[in-house]
């Protein structure tokens, strides 16, 4: 699963994702080839940190890519082109470093389907350099392709950051102080939907959540992500096809807990819950 390091503008991007279309709020069904994940990371100058790349198909991709735009005044790579050393994370990848500020990721499943789960693709170093100004680097992916024996068509990109902290700022990275997860429900038909658990009361001890995480470790309340609900024919169509952009949003669920130790105990146990396939740090 996927460890992800969750700044203070993580919530602002989940936003961003459910605006990035019209269809997305339930006018239109969304049809995805395949969706790539940039992760977030936080550090100081001096600091290296990963920020690895993920991507999720939807059974037919066989070949995908994707290119990373990447702030050069706050960030740095161990190579000025070609393979980045050590970034490789699953066979048939490619990640090579092809121009002063960009990144190209190639994963090629030799004709075969690319996992429909979330891969790890790449983990790339960055370097922060001693100078560099305190703020946000971007990490925006683009010009990103998805192809099967159907033909080529654009992939969903969800674009990452590297908070630069001022020098000498000290304090835990955000996702250590958070006190909520988020997390992307199992499309199987065994697993209660996001309306379900957000309607239990966890308050309550005789009472079992839905979800074996859920009860391991208790949180206060779990909600949808999507505060507008599907509805009708179209929550019909998400069931059907469980793999569109709209249908997985559908399926993510924020979780608080009471704590942020809680949250990271509680994080553990979604990760290897079979009704979860992915969890992290909540906003």
């Amino acid at each position: 699963m996927p460890q992800l390091c969750w700044d203070r503008n993580r919530a602002r991007r989940f936003v961003a994702r459910m605006a990035a279309g019209l269809c997305l709020l339930g006018l239109a069904p969304v049809a995805s080839a395949g969706q790539w994940f940039i992760e977030s990371a936080m550090g100081q100058p001096g600091a290296t940190v990963n920020a690895s790349v993920w991507f999720a198909g939807e059974g037919a991709t066989s070949d995908t890519q994707l290119s990373i735009v990447f702030d050069q005044a706050r960030l740095t790579l161990p190579v000025q082109s070609g393979p980045i050393p050590g970034a490789v994370r699953v066979s048939g990848a490619y990640c090579n470093r092809n121009a002063s500020n960009r990144i190209t990721i190639l994963w090629v499943g030799m004709g075969n389907p690319l996992p429909s789960g979330w891969t790890q693709v790449c983990q790339i170093p960055y370097t922060i350099p001693s100078n560099a100004p305190a703020g946000t680097a971007r990490l925006t992916g683009v010009e990103q392709e998805c192809a099967s024996t159907s033909g080529a068509q654009p992939c969903v990109v969800y674009h990452g950051q590297v908070t630069v902290q001022a020098q000498g700022s000290g304090g835990q990275p955000f996702a250590m102080q958070s006190s909520s997860a988020i997390a992307l429900l199992s499309a199987e038909r065994a697993v209660p939907t996001a309306e379900m658990l957000s309607a239990t009361d966890y308050s309550r001890t005789d009472q079992m959540p839905l979800v074996a995480a859920l009860d391991r470790v208790r949180p206060s309340r779990v909600r949808p992500l999507m505060p507008i609900r599907a509805e009708g024919d179209f929550r019909s169509f998400l069931k059907e096809h469980p793999k569109t952009a709209r249908a997985i949003l559908e399926r993510f669920i924020v979780i608080d807990y009471s704590t942020p130790e809680r949250a990271r105990a509680g994080l553990s146990e979604l990760r290897v819950d079979r009704s979860i396939e992915f969890g992290d740090f909540g906003p």
